[in-house]
């Protein structure tokens, strides 16, 4: 996008990295305080801009400490059914097209663009996926979440290991491609196998914005380079079966 206005912006001095007095690191999200609520808190009455910052969503408890937030889902070796919750991001860019905080501050995190020896997970969005399903698994793209309404088509992005896997961290670094083909052309990218494949064969190249000019040590692609953007994603689930469009659990304030 030319221009990016991500809606929750949080100052130079925060982070959801919080250090324990013992020494442990905890992701500890902030979900509302009062300037507004997170925006992947969903609105019973819409998603316009008279509900984005509503302390008395239905879908916020504060006094039950309870919260419905919206999840996005991706791909891992060829299973849709990836789903992560955005929190916040070091870069306006994703924050604005996923509906996360905008938090510079981590930025700072120690060996950026490393894996498995940093801090940090690779996963690989599409700068210009395809945008109309022609075969059943959908659309994907930052292209794609950007031009739809109010963000709420997401990128649907692709993940190389799950959290079973010992290496897995919720904190992720993007490592973002860009197809080399007219939009007919282009396939849903579901494995890392498979984005390695169509790097090798020029049907993908690096994205050419991302920051770094060349791979980092990364033991997943010999040929990705890396945005620069860090986010922060846990995942939440990867259920057997789909369930986008149902809500699990209501806060209990009513």
């Amino acid at each position: 996008p030319a221009e990016v206005n991500p809606g929750a912006i949080a100052d130079g001095a925060w982070s959801s990295y919080v250090v324990l007095p013992s020494g442990v690191v905890i992701n500890a999200q902030l979900v509302a305080n009062s300037t507004g609520i997170h925006d992947r808190i969903p609105h019973p009455d819409g998603n316009g801009p008279a509900q984005e910052d509503d302390l008395n969503n239905p879908n916020l408890a504060i006094d039950q400490a309870s919260v419905v937030m919206q999840l996005l889902d991706g791909w891992h070796n060829g299973s849709p059914y990836y789903f992560h919750i955005v929190t916040d991001t070091s870069d306006p860019g994703p924050a604005t097209i996923e509906l996360g905080v905008f938090a510079p501050r981590l930025a700072n995190l120690p060996t950026f663009g490393l894996f498995p020896g940093g801090s940090m997970l690779p996963f690989s969005p599409t700068a210009n996926g395809r945008t109309t399903d022609t075969d059943g698994f959908g659309v994907q793209g930052l292209n794609s979440a950007s031009l739809s309404d109010r963000q709420v088509q997401d990128p649907t992005n692709t993940f190389p290991i799950d959290p079973n896997d010992e290496r897995y961290a919720p904190m992720w670094d993007a490592h973002i491609t860009e197809f080399t083909v007219p939009e007919s052309e282009r396939p849903i990218l579901r494995s890392f196998d498979q984005i390695n494949q169509l790097l090798a064969d020029g049907t993908l190249i690096p994205f050419r914005g991302n920051a770094n000019p060349s791979p980092l040590a990364n033991s997943l692609s010999d040929l990705l380079t890396a945005t620069g953007a860090i986010i922060n994603c846990p995942v939440i689930t990867q259920p057997g079966a789909s369930v986008i469009g149902t809500q699990i659990g209501s806060p209990r304030n009513n």
